[in-house]
C-alpha cells in the first residue's frame, strides 16, 4: 500500500510549493545580506581610452577609490588589481578644450569585479582629464643654424632651405606659438670656402610631429663691406665718326662699392670711372641711359648700384674746326701785308 500524502499538501500542489521557492530565495538573499562584508579598495587605476590620432591625454590616468560587498573570504582576495575601471573620451573635441569632465558609475565603467564582489561605491564620481586636440599647421618657416667659423675673411652670404616651409602636426596648445622651426646647427670650419648643399635634421619639439629633415644650400664668399664714392666725374662714350659731341655738364655720380675691406680702403675716385654709352647714336638729340661703372680689372670690389642710377645727355653736331685765312703769294713789286 503506498504511503499518501495529506490533503494540505496536496491540495493546490503548485502554488505552495513556488511560494516555498520563493520564501527560501528570500531568506537567504537576506541572510546573504546580513553576513556579507564591505571593504574600499583604495588607489584603483582608472583606464582612458581616446583616439590618439584625434586627442592627446596631457596627464597620467587618475586613481579612484572603489567600494565593495561580498563574503569575507572572497574580499580577503580581492585586490585593485582585480578591478577594472574604464572611461572613454569622445572624439568630437573640439580645438582648444583642455579639460574634459567624465561621470563615472558602477554600472557604465566598473569592467571587470571578482565573482561574489559587487560594486558599491566610487569616490570621487567624476573626474577632470586635461586633454588637447591633435591638429595640423602648414606653412612653419625654417631657420637654418650654424656652428663653428668659416676660414679668416669668408662668411655665409645666403642659406636656403628646401623646403622653406614645413608641415607640423600636434597639440593645438603646443602650436599655437611655434612660428618656425630650427634645423639642427650646421659645423662651419676653415676648409670651407667654396658654396656647399647638405642635409639638415630639424631640431625636435616634444609632443610635435614634423619631417626629419631638409636641404640647405649654402652661398659662400669672401667678407665684404660697403663703401661709396661721391663726386665721381662722368664719362660719356660717343663715336668719333658719328660727328656727334656732348652739349652742357654732366652730373657727379656716386657709386656704392662692395668687397674686402682691405680693398675698399685703397680705393679712390680715381679708381672707378661711372659712364653712359652713346656711341651707337648717330643722330643729335636728349637720350637717356643707364649708368655704368667700370673698375680696373686688379679690383677686388664689385659696383652695387648708382646715384642717380639713370642721366640725360645731350648730343649736338660737333663743330667743324677753325681754318687759316688765304694769303696769296708775294710777287715783285708787292709787299707783305703787316
Amino acid at each position: 500500500m503506498r504511503p499518501r500524502l495529506p490533503g494540505f499538501i496536496t491540495r493546490d500542489f503548485l502554488r505552495k510549493a513556488a511560494a516555498l521557492f520563493f520564501a527560501i530565495l528570500i531568506w537567504s538573499s537576506v541572510s546573504s545580506d546580513v553576513r556579507d562584508k564591505e571593504v574600499e579598495l583604495r588607489n584603483v587605476p582608472v583606464t582612458v581610452k581616446y583616439d590618439p590620432n584625434v586627442v592627446v591625454l596631457r596627464e597620467l590616468p587618475k586613481t579612484v577609490d572603489v567600494s565593495l560587498r561580498g563574503s569575507q573570504r572572497r574580499l580577503e582576495e580581492v585586490s585593485s588589481q582585480d578591478v577594472s575601471i574604464v572611461v572613454q573620451v569622445p572624439s568630437d573635441i573640439h580645438e582648444g578644450v583642455y579639460y574634459h569632465d567624465v561621470g563615472i558609475s558602477s554600472k557604465a565603467n566598473v569592467k571587470r569585479v571578482p565573482p561574489g564582489v559587487r560594486v558599491i561605491g566610487i569616490t570621487p564620481d567624476r573626474l577632470e582629464l586635461y586633454i588637447d586636440r591633435l591638429v595640423t599647421k602648414p606653412n612653419v618657416s625654417v631657420k637654418v643654424g650654424f656652428t663653428g667659423a668659416l676660414k679668416d675673411g669668408y662668411e655665409v652670404i645666403r642659406a636656403a632651405a628646401t623646403p622653406d616651409a614645413v608641415i607640423l602636426r600636434g597639440p593645438h596648445r603646443e602650436l599655437l606659438d611655434i612660428t618656425s622651426v630650427n634645423t639642427e646647427p650646421i659645423p662651419l670650419d676653415d676648409t670651407i670656402v667654396q658654396d656647399f648643399s647638405v642635409s639638415a635634421k630639424l631640431a625636435p619639439i616634444l609632443g610635435v610631429r614634423l619631417p626629419e629633415a631638409v636641404r640647405v644650400d649654402l652661398v659662400v664668399g669672401r667678407h665684404s663691406t660697403p663703401r661709396t664714392l661721391h663726386g665721381v666725374r662722368l664719362a660719356v662714350l660717343v663715336d668719333p665718326a658719328s660727328g656727334l659731341r656732348v652739349e652742357g655738364p654732366l652730373p657727379e655720380i656716386a657709386v656704392t662699392l662692395r668687397g674686402p675691406k682691405a680693398a675698399m680702403d685703397e680705393l679712390n675716385e680715381l679708381s672707378v670711372c661711372p659712364f653712359v654709352d652713346l656711341s651707337a647714336i648717330t643722330s643729335p638729340g636728349r637720350y637717356r641711359r643707364q649708368v655704368c661703372t667700370w673698375l680696373s680689372r686688379e679690383s677686388e670690389a664689385v659696383a652695387e648700384s648708382t646715384a642717380p642710377a639713370s642721366v640725360e645727355v645731350s648730343l649736338v653736331p660737333a663743330e667743324a674746326l677753325p681754318t687759316a685765312p688765304d694769303v696769296a703769294p708775294a710777287g715783285p713789286g708787292t709787299e707783305a701785308q703787316p
